[in-house]
């Protein structure tokens, strides 16, 4: 697991606490394999290794996911060093023999290919990730020359030269994780460990940087995991599988022309009494521009300390087509979407603005346009 480390100034949006907790959507996992060493006492390469110069390699992970595409966490791994070398640089013999260990703590970030280019779905079983971090390397390693009996062991001096025995460490890794249940996933991973100095085999030959190149497989579980797909607000687009009829009261059985003839008037007809005009009620959409006046349930998606220049650049970024409020509160410019009077529809509706792009829209509530803290009994 790695990590890719980004850093631009501004104020980003927060997460909704009532949504996503500092406790959601973590991922810990274990993984376990073999090792093979790249560096001044190596010859053979990746499969060539395989014949005597495996190593055993694991390592556990914790990671907490900002959003379905981007994470980051910790990696401790064990790393088993292991190779001979028979042929030096100037392509003199030699029968050189490293084994020993290292371990190592970093810090990581993790990008999941699939959601990043494609979108997030849920029920995606299978993706490709990609990871980068920077820490910290220990070790403990000899270097047998049979030649001469010789034998050097790290963090010891040898002709004045003092080979260290840590260093910083920057491991790369690719993989592919498949989920086999809700909270279960099985990931296979290679992982190339470089240490920035040449002291790890402690013999100098060619080699700027000594490597490690892990292959592991890893079992990992999904903790409050609750990012979701696209869903629906409401059926408020649906439509009946057949026209509605109309319902009335009133009999509409024929009468007769006998029947009119029938009926007697002793005075003269008066004119019906004039109806009054009954108004008919007044609809509005519920994106249409609204009264702020009373409680009012949006979905705010962006935060800043200074003012969005365009507006409309952001909805074409996202396809948002719905109007954007601009809120000016504390110091904080507060964008958000959507108007609604009861929390539940707010609720669906920030699922769909997620669905879009927008990983960090939750539910906010304002009272005559200034916003107000979102209590349970305003869930109701």
């Amino acid at each position: 697991m790695f990590s890719l480390i980004f850093w631009a100034k501004g104020y980003a949006q927060q997460l909704n606490n009532d949504v996503y907790l500092f406790q959601d959507n973590w991922v810990t996992s274990f993984n376990m394999g073999y090792s093979q060493f790249y560096g001044d006492a190596s010859n053979k390469g990746y499969f060539q290794k395989f014949s005597g110069e495996l190593g055993f390699t694991t390592g556990i992970s914790g990671r907490k996911m900002l959003s379905p595409a981007f994470g980051v966490g910790m990696n401790l791994q064990y790393v088993g060093l292991k190779s001979t070398k028979l042929v030096n640089g100037i392509g003199e013999a030699v029968n050189f023999e490293l084994t020993g260990g290292s371990f190592d703590i970093n810090t990581n970030g993790y990008v999941d290919l699939n959601t990043l280019f494609w979108g997030f779905k849920e029920n995606r079983s299978f993706s490709v990730y990609a990871t980068l971090g920077l820490g910290m390397a220990f070790w403990n390693t000899t270097l047998y020359d049979y030649d001469t009996g010789f034998v050097y062991k790290s963090g010891l001096s040898y002709g004045g030269v003092k080979y260290k025995s840590s260093g910083l460490i920057v491991p790369i890794g690719v993989g592919i994780n498949i989920k086999v249940a809700p909270n279960w996933a099985v990931n296979v991973e290679g992982n190339l460990r470089t240490v920035l100095n040449d002291y790890q085999d402690v013999w100098s030959d060619g080699f700027a940087y000594d490597q490690s190149f892990t292959t592991t497989v890893g079992v990992a579980y999904y903790i409050n995991y609750k990012f979701k797909s696209k869903v629906k607000a409401c059926g408020c687009d649906q439509k009946p599988s057949k026209p509605l009829e109309p319902r009335s009261s009133y009999n509409y059985t024929q009468k007769t022309p006998e029947h009119f003839s029938s009926i007697k008037h002793t005075g003269p007809v008066q004119p019906p009494a004039k109806l009054k005009a009954v108004p008919k009620p007044v609809t509005k959409s519920v994106y249409a521009a609204h009264s702020t006046e009373g409680i009012v349930y949006r979905v705010q998606i962006l935060a800043k300390r200074t003012r969005l220049p365009d507006i409309n650049l952001f909805k074409k970024k996202y396809g948002l087509t719905d109007d954007i409020h601009e809120n000016f509160q504390n110091g904080v410019y507060r964008y958000s979407i959507g108007y609604f009077r009861n929390y539940h529809d707010a609720l669906r509706y920030s699922n769909v603005v997620r669905s879009k792009g927008v990983f960090d829209a939750f539910v906010v509530v304002y009272k005559d346009n200034v916003r107000i803290s979102l209590t349970h009994d305003l869930k109701k």
